[in-house]
């Protein structure tokens, strides 16, 4: 007879399956892309719901067995997709001493497009006084803002304001060049190439 507990493990055991193979689906629609973020979390869930399930499911049942197998192997797949950001793993990228590179000084910020609350972005950007500022989910309304706060500080611009929550807004100290907008997931998508001369 199964339990109450074994009913609860099965339907998040299922749902903790489900949620890391749903980003296996190549689909750029947010629903398939929101759970492929939280990896560490799910790694911590699955290892739990795995534990109680080998304590708690009889050894002998074929479908208890099967089930933590099936846990198990979402165990290592996640592992696999965390591995690389653990602090034992290769690093892609060699240190670089601090004196052998000009310093940038980058401020990146997701405004969210509904919000009104544009003051605090400007008292954002003129505290940081940083070299290039990229804002995202920008529309006309936060562009005119922006450029009419500080536009004048920065030389070099790059605006792509658009109504789909994809717009994004460059602002530079930086002389840019070779500028290039890309439109390589989606037509109402754009992506920003360019280069900056120090």
């Amino acid at each position: 007879m199964i339990s109450f507990l074994q009913i609860v493990l099965y339907i998040l055991g299922g749902a903790i399956v489900f949620i890391s193979l749903l980003p296996l689906i190549r689909n750029d629609y947010w629903t398939f892309r929101v759970f492929e973020f939280p990896r560490t979390q799910k790694w911590v869930i699955n290892l739990i719901i795995l534990i109680a399930s080998i304590i708690l499911f009889p050894s002998d049942a074929y479908f208890s067995f099967g089930f933590i197998i099936l846990l198990f192997a979402n165990q290592l797949y996640l592992s696999y997709q965390i591995y690389p950001y653990l602090p034992f793993a290769n690093k892609q990228m060699d240190s670089v001493s601090q004196n052998k590179r000009p310093k940038i000084k980058l401020l990146i910020a997701n405004v969210y497009q509904e919000n009104r609350e544009w003051e605090k972005l400007v008292d954002m950007v003129q505290g940081e006084q940083a070299d290039i500022v990229l804002l995202l989910e920008t529309n006309k309304w936060w562009k005119d803002k922006c450029c009419d706060a500080f536009g004048n500080e920065y030389s070099f611009k790059v605006l792509e304001d658009r109504e789909n929550t994809y717009g994004m807004l460059l602002f530079s100290k930086l002389e840019l060049k070779n500028t290039q907008i890309h439109y390589w997931i989606k037509d109402e998508i754009p992506s920003i190439e360019t280069e900056y001369k120090t």
